[in-house]
């Protein structure tokens, strides 16, 4: 076993325990002692983080990077000796102006850089393929609605929907299924003429 091990492990708990932690002093003891046995130095064992920063990112990239770490590492926010946390550049109009800091040894970046790149690349690219969905899906709709105005309205015809013959409906039957349904508490002019018609009629 190496011997740097326990002393290294020891180490971790120190670096990371409020001073108000009874077993604090004897983890330092005890650290201390095994160093001296093994002939080791402080330095021998100490991990050399540096501050590491994801930049770039919308906040919804942001949070998930942050999860990667506390999940993946079992680490908490702005606690040492990783120090993990998320900011944001105030002044930057743009929706990528969220970042990431944390410390990481050498081996932490070489263990978890790669896969929270890819991570973010991944999310990156579904995100736009949902958005050109729901762009595409929201201009359906709103085509049937409108498609459904007219024909309610009883103007469809002759001149066609929106005024040209040759437009092909784009829209499925959820979407037009979903124009009826929010059309069905509408009045539109010929019904009221129509109402108004009748209720005369009935009076007379």
């Amino acid at each position: 076993m190496d011997a740097r091990k326990i002393p290294k492990d020891l180490q971790y708990r120190i670096d990371t325990a409020p001073d108000t932690d009874p077993e604090k002093e004897n983890a330092i003891r005890l650290r201390d002692r095994l160093l001296a046995k093994n002939g080791l130095r402080l330095e021998d064992i100490t991990e050399v983080r540096t501050e590491r920063t994801f930049d770039k990112l919308t906040r919804e990239e942001s949070s998930m990077v942050c999860q990667y770490f506390r999940k993946k590492m079992k680490i908490k926010f702005d606690e040492a000796p990783h120090f993990l946390n998320s900011y944001q550049y105030r002044k930057k109009k743009t929706k990528f102006r969220n970042f990431v800091r944390i410390s990481l040894t050498d081996d932490e970046c070489l263990q978890h850089w790669k896969a929270v790149e890819s991570l973010v690349a991944i999310h990156r690219r579904k995100m736009r393929e949902l958005e050109k969905q729901l762009k595409k899906e929201a201009e359906a709709r709103r085509q049937a609605l409108e498609y459904a105005i007219y024909e309610k309205a009883d103007i469809l015809f002759p001149a066609g929907w929106n005024g040209n013959e040759s437009q092909e409906a784009s829209w499925s039957l959820r979407d037009a299924m979903a124009a009826a349904e929010a059309l069905s508490d509408t009045l539109f002019p010929q019904m009221q003429v129509e109402q108004e018609t009748l209720r005369l009629a009935k009076g007379a």
